[in-house]
């Protein structure tokens, strides 16, 4: 589990959070051409923000992770959470849904 904090003006192509997790998701396509990535709803933060949560699963190799993206100020923060087996992402899903819904600004 990790949490990155982006600062936007480091990323001018994505001017928004849509188009941030637009890019995430065709880098993650053009690494592993077969996984799968779907919405997986949302999870609130201590303050009240809400991340938008996506599931990705490998159909071959790789991780399985879920990802939560959200707006904090002048950053995308990116909560991530992997695994190499499914099993061990759910395993922990308690965990990282703890971790989101915790923090605050």
């Amino acid at each position: 589990m990790y949490a990155n904090a982006i600062y936007r003006p480091r990323v001018p192509t994505a001017k928004t959070l849509d188009e941030l997790i637009a890019q995430d998701q065709k880098r993650f396509r053009s690494e592993i051409p077969d996984i799968e990535i779907v919405s997986d709803g949302l999870l609130k933060t201590l303050d009240g923000k809400t991340a938008r949560t996506w599931r990705l699963a490998p159909k071959s190799k790789g991780q399985w992770e879920r990802v939560a993206y959200f707006e904090e100020g002048e950053y995308y923060m990116v909560f991530v959470i992997s695994s190499r087996a499914k099993s061990g992402l759910e395993k922990n899903m308690s965990s990282f849904e703890a971790l989101v819904a915790n923090y605050k600004e």
